[in-house]
């Protein structure tokens, strides 16, 4: 990403398709600090404190867990169909605290392997080879995570005295293949957790983003046996720099011979490690819900008819400027913010700057994602979500002509 990044920086007249980020278009940040005052309202109303109390409260350190889990208990309720107690609710400073946090307090390095979907996500991939864990990768594909490639893995993890403990998995619109997994498998994948004993980590960043058919269920709202610790981030349909997530972990584990409750650790977790998320962002994310019905699906809609305008003028990008090429294949997301382009060349750094500087646009390969440094060479991941469709139309415009000069060669 750091080199992006610095593409980004020496070619700044480039059009980037490499940034998933949010369109900014839709944020509203004068609004936000206006839900602050309506949140310091309602519980100005509720607990019948003065206003000076209440802001004194938001100022102060609060819970490890959060303080607006009763809202999200309904939110999860309403729009995932997620049905968990408020105190089995952990408000994390973005989903990758959540991550950190979750793989932390379950797994140690020494005694368990994780298992993560690949390509995959890298500031999950990344954090787990910093902290020295021994990572199972699992190839994901348009019907699903490999099960047999998981099964061997399982074995061989088992073998080696370090069983897998948990799983990371994108199941909507996945980072960076763009993937949807379908109903049959997510509820495959839970019958391996409860058969191997092992847990899943469900990371929902898109799945407001959908742009056909119906959504398919969380994994968590299927499951009967407690294996899936659910994370759902807001930066995505409100603003990143809100840095919120939701951690749902209603389920016990064992450690040390002992029965816990998984959200109790993970909270005990967080208090040594950001001690509490903080109470103002909180406050904002409270007053939205409360006033969206604890729901988000219509106060979205403007926004993934917006990102689902941006696939479609995509796609019909690549139609007319590749369409006659056999050799240059793509695949049509459902969903979320990115696509996969498959080219007959090989795709390094290189390449990228070579396209910024004499195309002016940017890539992103998709090798970047690989856990195991093998995979994705002929492919590369291309983000829609930020851009407006007729700079998507001439940055997709400028990568033909790139990609056709390969060709040539």
């Amino acid at each position: 990403m750091g080199f992006l990044n610095e593409a980004l920086l020496r070619f700044p007249e480039a059009i980037s398709l490499a940034s998933g980020r949010p369109s900014a278009k839709y944020f509203d940040l004068r609004e936000s600090l206006e839900k602050f005052d309506a949140y310091v309202n309602y519980r100005m109303v509720e607990t019948g404190k003065s206003e000076a109390f209440i802001l004194s409260d938001l100022g102060q350190y609060n819970r490890a867990k959060g303080i607006i889990n009763a809202e999200l208990a309904k939110f999860l309720a309403k729009d995932e169909q997620i049905h968990v107690n408020p105190e089995d609710i952990i408000v994390t400073v973005g989903a990758q605290e959540a991550m950190m946090l979750i793989l932390t307090t379950l797994c140690h390095p020494a005694h368990h392997s994780i298992a993560i979907e690949n390509p995959s996500y890298i500031g999950m991939s990344t954090y787990a080879k910093i902290a020295d864990y021994e990572i199972a990768s699992i190839p994901t594909t348009p019907e699903g995570l490999d099960l047999s490639a998981l099964e061997e893995s399982i074995a061989i993890a088992k073998s080696k005295g370090k069983p897998i403990r948990l799983l990371y998995t994108i199941p909507d619109y996945q980072n960076p293949t763009g993937n949807l997994m379908p109903l049959a498998a997510r509820k495959a994948l839970l019958a391996k957790a409860e058969e191997h004993d092992f847990y899943i980590l469900e990371d929902n960043a898109y799945g407001y983003f959908n742009y056909e058919g119906e959504k398919i269920p969380s994994i968590k709202s299927l499951d009967e046996k407690h294996r899936t610790i659910y994370v759902g981030s807001f930066s995505k349909i409100l603003f990143p720099s809100l840095r919120l997530a939701v951690v749902a972990a209603g389920q016990s584990f064992e450690f040390e011979g002992k029965t816990l409750a998984l959200s109790e650790q993970i909270s005990t977790t967080k208090a040594y490690v950001s001690l509490n998320t903080p109470s103002i962002n909180q406050a904002i994310l409270g007053a939205y819900l409360r006033d969206n019905d604890f729901s988000l699906v219509q106060f979205s809609e403007e926004k993934v008819a917006g990102c689902s305008e941006k696939r479609a003028a995509m796609l019909a990008a690549l139609e007319k400027y590749l369409g006659n090429q056999a050799q240059v294949k793509w695949r049509k997301p459902a969903g979320g913010f990115f696509l996969t382009l498959e080219v007959p060349f090989k795709v390094e750094e290189a390449n990228v700057i070579e396209c910024a500087e004499q195309y002016k646009v940017i890539f992103c390969p998709m090798s970047f994602f690989y856990l195991d440094g093998i995979g994705g060479d002929h492919e590369i991941r291309l983000a829609f979500s930020n851009l407006e469709p007729a700079e998507i139309t001439t940055a997709i415009e400028r990568l033909s002509k790139y990609i056709l000069s390969k060709l040539k060669v």
